[in-house]
């Protein structure tokens, strides 16, 4: 606990602090199967993913673009070989990629789709736009993931953009239940083994107030690296952490 919290520049009293100023989404749309959209392929998908985002983050509109062209995207329907979701970086040609990033993203044919390729193309963007710089530590890469996959969403067209944010605000309310009481009572144990999952209740809290209008410069510097997680958190009011979607 005590690497990934200093790999953060975060102490575990801030930490348990935010965490319990994030409560989950408070309103929850019905996800309902009778009159769901049709869904796009995989590459149809990705193919809108880019204007959505610049549409909604104009200050990195030339690194949305230079991510689309330089990310390889491998879609696995079914996921017989890819059962989930990442995205690798600088993946050579001999690997499969082109010297940038490569997103392998299983495909069902439902709106998980939409919403883990949303996901995928922020961890892209987020590489691209750092360029040189080391890479972020997991919870940083996720605070990127997750405010893009929602302001991918608010640029894609209805019904398909409604469908994948009752989607998002179940993950949202998964991460910011049980995922914030196992990560609260982790910040208590001394020795608690290391568990990815600790990096998503305060990136996906993070992200939600990182997507509001005023903060979207702040948002932007994170994605580009120009800020660290630690000044994001100094940067917020303290009434940043919403209490809705």
């Amino acid at each position: 606990m005590a690497q990934w919290l200093g790999r953060h520049g975060l102490t575990a009293g801030t930490c348990a602090a935010l965490l319990r100023a994030t409560v989950p989404p408070t309103v929850l749309p019905p996800l309902r199967a009778g009159n769901a959209p049709v869904i796009p392929d995989g590459p149809a998908i990705w193919a809108c993913l880019p204007d959505a985002l610049a549409g909604q983050l104009p200050m990195l509109r030339a690194e949305i673009a230079r991510t689309a062209r330089q990310t390889t995207v491998v879609f696995d329907p079914g996921g017989t070989r890819h059962p989930v979701a990442l995205t690798l970086v600088d993946v050579p040609p001999a690997g499969g990629g082109q010297g940038g990033p490569l997103v392998v993203c299983p495909t069902d044919g439902t709106v998980t789709d939409v919403l883990a390729l949303a996901h995928e193309f922020g961890h892209a963007l987020n590489h691209v736009a750092a360029g040189a710089q080391p890479i972020q530590p997991p919870m940083t890469r996720e605070v990127c993931a997750f405010a893009c996959e929602a302001l991918i969403l608010r640029g894609l067209p209805t019904p398909l953009s409604d469908a994948a944010q009752a989607l998002r605000l179940r993950h949202g309310a998964r991460y910011l239940g049980a995922g914030r009481r196992r990560l609260l009572t982790a910040l208590t144990t001394p020795g608690a083994p290391y568990d990815y999952g600790w990096n998503y209740p305060l990136a996906w809290g993070l992200a939600r107030a990182l997507i509001r209008p005023a903060a979207l410069p702040l948002l932007a510097d994170l994605l580009a690296a120009r800020v660290t997680l630690a000044g994001v958190v100094d940067a917020l009011p303290p009434d940043a952490m919403p209490q809705d979607g």
